[in-house]
């Protein structure tokens, strides 16, 4: 696969506008092989707005493969370039737009050789088969590049993250960062 990285800026949960969290994610043009094979795993199309037919898995039963990807296809086939966030003081949509466009511009494609299945918390998600240096490095940059649009994390989002039991290096990542699966955590 040979991503040529667009981010893409979704909106998350707007209640009021300072309630506005943003998240930068990777998604492959709607007619890519990868991204149709995602889309039906998901039982969604985000580009057409619509539902499609999961498919049928010996075994299970349709109900449950449907409730079991409920979460995942409110957001899509993606890959998350940088968590949800919400904006720094003084940054709004347009400033973050702007920022993803230049980040855009300065990337070049590179290839990932080899995914496979793997298992990432409650989520299924396609992983590198052995370790990528050049997705490493971009996710890196991911995180360091968008860095100053985002605002730091409140004290309850720091509380609950920590429920989870991080490593005290994750910790780090949390309160420097604003997420704990980055850098030497990446997967």
């Amino acid at each position: 696969m040979s991503p040529s990285p667009r981010p893409a800026i979704w909106p998350l949960n707007k209640t009021r506008d300072s309630d506005m969290r943003y998240a930068i994610y990777f998604a492959a043009d709607a007619d890519d092989a990868l991204m149709r094979l995602g889309n039906a795993w998901l039982g969604r199309d985000p580009f057409a707005a619509r539902d499609v037919n999961l498919p049928a898995i010996p075994g299970m039963d349709a109900a449950r493969f449907r409730e079991l990807t409920a979460d995942p296809r409110r957001y899509g086939f993606h890959g998350t370039l940088k968590a949800p966030f919400h904006l720094k003081e003084g940054q709004n949509e347009a400033d973050l737009v702007e920022a993803c466009r230049a980040f855009a511009a300065d990337i070049a494609p590179f290839r990932i050789e080899g995914l496979k299945v793997n298992r990432l918390g409650k989520f299924l998600a396609l992983t590198p088969e052995r370790p990528q240096p050049d997705l490493s490095a971009f996710a890196a940059l991911c995180v360091r590049r968008f860095e100053p649009c985002r605002a730091p994390l409140s004290e309850a989002d720091i509380a609950r993250r920590r429920k989870s039991g991080l490593t005290p290096k994750q910790d780090s990542y949390l309160t420097g960062w604003g997420y704990p699966y980055i850098f030497a955590g990446f997967t």
